[in-house]
């Protein structure tokens, strides 16, 4: 089982609206991935995308 652990960092907001910006075209991609191949599995997607 994976679990998630959030951690509070004070990050400069030049370096946390990089990261959410690379977060949201990550997930973009996974959403185009399931689209184009009319499937919603998310072992599917996280073995294309990361292949």
């Amino acid at each position: 089982m994976k679990k998630t652990v959030s951690i509070p960092v004070d990050l400069p907001s030049d370096r946390f609206l990089s990261l959410m910006s690379e977060c949201a075209e990550i997930f973009n991609n996974h959403i185009d991935w399931a689209i184009a191949n009319k499937s919603y599995n998310k072992n599917k997607a996280h073995k294309e995308l990361y292949h």
